[in-house]
């Protein structure tokens, strides 16, 4: 599935100046001090460059209006760009599902999306924010 959903998240409540946004699925460590709104999931991964992105296994964060404009954003087609890439780090073997390693799946002047498989042999924890909030 390639579109991408807002999850059952909780509304920030503490200022990200005070508190980095944790989203319940996703890669929260991921997440630059002041970003005001961000978009999680676990996806399931394989070496071989399958990557699942799972409807029940996303969330986000933030003020409503930059979660939707995010979200937006997402699925006007970055979200395919970065299950490309990850795929394409899962095939060269540049990206394990056995060792954690943070990369940039997308990064252009609107959106950043970073993911990192922690070594959880068989999933990539993806984390989306607007570049702008860094």
């Amino acid at each position: 599935m390639n579109h991408v959903e807002r999850g059952q998240g909780s509304e920030g409540t503490t200022p990200a100046a005070e508190q980095r946004p944790a989203l319940r699925y996703g890669y929260s460590q991921g997440i630059p001090a002041g970003v005001t709104a961000a978009w999680g999931a676990r996806a399931i991964v394989n070496t071989d460059g399958t990557v699942d992105l799972v409807h029940d296994r996303q969330d986000a964060y933030g003020d409503s209006t930059a979660v939707v404009a995010l979200l937006e954003r997402l699925n006007a087609g970055i979200n395919a760009a970065w299950i490309a890439k990850a795929r394409d780090l899962l095939r060269s073997g540049e990206m394990s599902t056995r060792q954690a390693e943070q990369f940039v799946l997308y990064r252009d002047a609107q959106v950043s999306v970073l993911g990192n498989t922690n070594a959880s042999a068989g999933y990539l924890y993806v984390v989306a924010y607007p570049t702008t909030d860094k």
